[in-house]
């Protein structure tokens, strides 16, 4: 049976079938576990290193998606303010996605269907091709191969002056994913700017 949970404040909708099969998604995308990093801890909620990941984790980008390739690195791409092009940026730990340099992937047609609305890219990688189309969050896992994280856009405030689509301090935010007893995902409060803890 199929559920659809719908966040609250700045979340997006996320459609799941089960736990598992988010779970099965995650660790697909997870290579050979190293790193420190440690998941929650189950009795006392206590949470492992983070890998210096800081939120916003990168400014002015909205819709992220993200994807931990075989390869060992991380792949991000997010709608950029002015809507014309998709950027990609590649780094071997989350933390680096700030500082990697966005390499442009694509840019808009100067008309017709391709000339707007280029936002929420995502990426996937099939066999041997990669795959660029809409989306508008995204799931990966962390280093050590088992904590789930969320990649989602926000403001850190709450009124917005003027078009929200035109401002662009929506940013990439990073937060730990969470399951409840009955399977169920639980996404949290939307964490503050800072590190991630």
């Amino acid at each position: 049976m199929t559920s659809v949970i719908g966040l609250v404040a700045h979340f997006p909708h996320v459609l799941l079938k089960s736990k598992m099969l988010l779970r099965v998604l995650c660790l697909s995308l997870a290579i050979s576990a190293h790193g420190t990093m440690s998941s929650i801890d189950n009795d006392t909620g206590e949470i492992g290193p983070t890998y210096g990941i800081k939120n916003p984790l990168i400014e002015q980008r909205a819709d992220p998606w993200c994807f931990h390739h075989t390869d060992g690195n991380y792949y991000f791409t997010a709608t950029v303010p002015e809507y014309d092009r998709i950027e990609l940026r590649r780094a071997r730990a989350i933390s680096g996605l700030n500082e990697a340099d966005p390499k442009v992937i694509w840019r808009k047609h100067d008309k017709g269907p391709m000339s707007y609305h280029i936002w929420a890219p995502e990426m996937h990688h099939i066999g041997v091709k990669w795959y660029v189309g809409p989306g508008h969050n995204s799931f990966t896992v962390a280093l050590d191969g088992k904590t789930d994280l969320m990649f989602y856009h926000a403001r850190n405030y709450k009124d917005i002056q003027g078009d929200p689509l035109r401002n662009p301090d929506r940013h990439t935010r990073v937060q730990r994913l969470n399951w409840r007893q009955d399977g169920t995902p639980d996404f949290g409060e939307p964490v503050p700017d800072g590190p991630l803890k």
